[in-house]
């Protein structure tokens, strides 16, 4: 299957919160051009 990776792993911008979750984004088009966005939730 042939994926487009449009942005790579990465840490969010924003700071971590007060529970201590921060989160990696990704995103990746489909075949027919549309974005998904993949989230790795990180705790502490």
């Amino acid at each position: 299957m042939n994926v487009k990776i449009v942005r790579e792993p990465g840490p969010m911008t924003y700071p971590v919160d007060e529970t201590g979750h921060r989160e990696n984004i990704a995103f990746i088009a489909d075949p027919d051009g549309y974005s998904i966005e993949l989230v790795q939730w990180l705790i502490g």
